[in-house]
């Protein structure tokens, strides 16, 4: 947490498009009190605060175990699913969490080709965008070809549910542009139109 804070003070200091948020990585690797310090120092600075959620079926099935609830209510329930809160993979998800990241206002990262090569599975983005939630386009690092992620984005979803309607061009497009500006907070940034 000190090296986010550290990363995210110096680039605010520096001004420019270059800035930071604030990260922990999951219910399953980070006790209680390390997600609401990140939180409260996310809150501090003015930025977002980012975790992999529910990427596998791991933390969603450690998370019932553990707190009784799936990832993202636990994540109510300590207070952090808002606006300010970025939740990339958002693979194992249900019909709860889509209708509260909708709720919400929390921002999704898609991760389409990095979800693949782990194995976690496919996000259900078509019905995340459908619901009217916050969706930007991500690699996770792993591709950095950013047409190849774009692409990945626009067949996946067809084959997992079997319906080539689904994410047309003109979604994967907003989704990888302004979505993506979105999804991360970006207000200060240029638009062709």
């Amino acid at each position: 947490l000190r090296e986010n804070a550290e990363f995210i003070d110096s680039c605010q200091r520096q001004g420019g498009l270059v800035q930071g948020v604030m990260c922990h990585h999951t219910t399953f690797t980070c006790s209680k009190e390390f997600i609401l310090q990140a939180n409260e120092m996310a809150k501090q600075r003015g930025v977002l605060h980012h975790a992999h959620v529910s990427e596998g079926t791991y933390e969603p099935e450690f998370a019932l175990k553990e707190f009784g609830m799936r990832t993202l209510h636990y994540y109510k329930k300590l207070g952090i699913a808002n606006s300010g809160f970025l939740a990339s993979q958002c693979v194992q998800i249900d019909a709860s969490e889509i209708a509260l990241i909708a709720e919400q206002g929390i921002r999704v990262s898609h991760m389409p080709l990095s979800n693949c090569e782990v194995g976690g599975g496919i996000a259900p983005i078509p019905q995340l965008v459908e619901a009217n939630a916050t969706v930007g386009l991500g690699s996770d690092g792993y591709i950095d070809d950013f047409f190849e992620v774009m692409r990945g984005a626009f067949l996946i979803h067809k084959a997992n549910q079997l319906d080539p309607r689904l994410m047309p061009a003109n979604i994967v497009w907003y989704i990888a542009t302004e979505g993506g500006a979105r999804a991360l907070n970006l207000e200060k940034v240029g638009r062709i139109a």
